[in-house]
Formats: structure tokens, C-alpha cells, sequence
């Protein structure tokens, strides 16, 4: 062989060679010059089955008047396909002190529950059950017990607005003033609630119970309306008005019980 051909044949050979070995780090290079795709962001967890809220008022007064008011609510409810369950407990206590005999007056001492179960026969239309139990030592009401199935319908419904309209018999049972007392009625509810993002809410409900044989002179009106905004992701801030009027109380009883609490919400899943 020639001595040229045998140089250019040791070249190409030794060029080869090089190349093979940079190889592995050029494609390194490029690799990491090349634009990685992002990392996947994960999903939010699932919200829990069980939505649970407890609220606590407290107000003081001390001076030229001496009092104490208390409220304490439960709240809980749950959602599923095609079922839902309103659950709600409250209780309140005052006393204002009587400045001129110095004794301690009760101006609030209630406990209320309730439950309500609907079953959804269309996104929509529902059918139900409502139970609402009431004890009021001011309004010399021992217990009233509220027994009334439904049928309801959420005239709107999405993401910030709900507004549902609900009818139904009813059976009020009570012990007030002393006497022991039932009578058939017909239950007309309604409930608005308007989200403001994730932030606030506001919402309003009212019901109207009135003694189906004595529309005129005997009947209840339950009321609500409250305002709430978040100050953590679990902690709120809550504004509520509340009225009960009362067509027929206990005597020496006034008809109208209004109440505005302002009190601290937890919020907790499980």
C-alpha cells in the first residue's frame, strides 16, 4: 500500500473515532439546551362529603348596662347525586341586669334543631322532608315540634346563585303558655343564596306557616337573612337577622322576636 493511501485511511479512521466519542456529549448538550416540558401541577383534593360550620357570638356590656348575650349554631350538610341533607342546631342565652333592683333579668334563653332531606327527582325538582324543633323560655314556648313534607324547585342554579321555592302539608305540635296545642298547616318556604367568589356570601329564607281551618288568626313567619366573608381559608366573619313572628304567643307575650348576631364562623370537612 501507498504511503499517501495508508495516511488517509489512519485520517478518516481517527476522524470516525473522534466523533464517536464527542457524541455523548453533544447530545448531552442539546438535551439540556433543549426546553423540558413542564412538571404536571397536581390536582386539588376532592372537596370532603361532610360541609360543617360552627358559629359563636358573644356580647358584653358593662356600665350603665350590665348584660350578656351568648348564640352558639351547628351547622352541617351533604350532597349526593341525587340526594341532599341540611342538618342545623342553635342556641342562645342573655341576661341584662336591672339597674334599679339589681337583679338579672333572662332576655334570651332558645334552642332550635332542624333537618332536611331532599331527593331530587330532575336537577331541579325535588321532593322532601322537613323537622324543626323550637324551645323559648322568654316566649314561655316549652317546645313546638314541625313536621312537614314538601316539594320544592330551584328556580335558579348555578355556581353563585341558588333560589328554590318549597310547599308543603304540615303538622305543627306545641306546648305554649301551658296549654298543649296541634294544628294542620301548609308550609311556603323559599331560600335565595349569592356567592361573591370565594370570599363572601349572602343569603336570605323565609317561611310562612299559617293553621290551615284559621288562615287569618293563627300562623307563623320564620325569617332570615346574614351576610359572611372569609377572613381565612376556615375562619369567617357572619352578620345575621333573624325574625319569628308568632300570629298567636303565650300571654303577655309580644308576637315579634328580632335578633341581629354578629359572631365568628369555623369551617371544617370530613
Amino acid at each position: 500500500m501507498s504511503k499517501p493511501r495508508a495516511q488517509h485511511i489512519f485520517s478518516s479512521a481517527a476522524t470516525v473515532a473522534a466523533g464517536l466519542c464527542a457524541a455523548p456529549f453533544l447530545i448531552g448538550a442539546a438535551s439540556a439546551q433543549a426546553p423540558q416540558p413542564a412538571a404536571a401541577v397536581p390536582a386539588p383534593p376532592p372537596p370532603k362529603p361532610w360541609q360543617n360550620k360552627i358559629t359563636a357570638g358573644l356580647t358584653l356590656s358593662r356600665g350603665n348596662s350590665d348584660s350578656v348575650q351568648a348564640t352558639i349554631v351547628a351547622e352541617s350538610k351533604r350532597k349526593w347525586e341525587r340526594d341532599e341533607l341540611f342538618l342545623n342546631a342553635a342556641f342562645g342565652y342573655g341576661k341584662t341586669k336591672d339597674q334599679a333592683t339589681g337583679d338579672y333579668i333572662k332576655s334570651d334563653d332558645y334552642l332550635t334543631a332542624g333537618v332536611q332531606w331532599n331527593h331530587l327527582f330532575t336537577p331541579k325538582l325535588y321532593g322532601g322532608l322537613k323537622l324543626d324543633y323550637r324551645h323559648d323560655d322568654v316566649a314561655d314556648l316549652d317546645y313546638r315540634f314541625t313536621v312537614s313534607p314538601l316539594v320544592g324547585y330551584y328556580f335558579i342554579k348555578n355556581a353563585k346563585d341558588t333560589l328554590a321555592g318549597e310547599i308543603g302539608p304540615g303538622l305543627v305540635y306545641q306546648k305554649q303558655g301551658g296549654d298543649t296545642d296541634n294544628f294542620f298547616t301548609i308550609r311556603f318556604g323559599e331560600r335565595y343564596e349569592h356567592k361573591f367568589g370565594d370570599k363572601a356570601r349572602f343569603w336570605e329564607s323565609v317561611e310562612y306557616l299559617p293553621q290551615v281551618d284559621d288562615w287569618a288568626n293563627n300562623y307563623l313567619i320564620n325569617a332570615e337573612a346574614g351576610i359572611e366573608t372569609s377572613i381565612t381559608k376556615s375562619v369567617s366573619l357572619r352578620l345575621v337577622a333573624q325574625d319569628n313572628y308568632n300570629n298567636k304567643p303565650a300571654a303577655d307575650r309580644e308576637k315579634n322576636d328580632f335578633k341581629l348576631i354578629a359572631a365568628l364562623s369555623y369551617s371544617f370537612g370530613f
